[in-house]
């Protein structure tokens, strides 16, 4: 018969809070991501000092060096 659809109006805040829900999210995501890079980075680092200590090689580049000229 005569069935009516409801339909949601989205407010002006209601569309304000999720796009401020979106952007919350969004920069826990990318807390996570940092701290995660943050960890990689302690890690290879860590290991390049192990195997600088247990070979005896010097690893890390050294800054402030000339090129080398051919």
């Amino acid at each position: 018969m005569g069935r009516k659809s409801k339909v949601k109006q989205v407010t002006p805040a209601a569309e304000q809070n999720m796009d401020r829900l979106q952007l919350q999210k969004r920069i826990f995501e990318l807390e996570k991501q940092l701290k995660d890079a943050e960890l990689k980075v302690i890690a290879f680092s860590t290991m390049v000092d192990i195997a600088k200590r247990k070979f005896k090689i010097p690893i890390r580049k050294k800054f402030n060096t000339k090129p080398l000229k051919k």
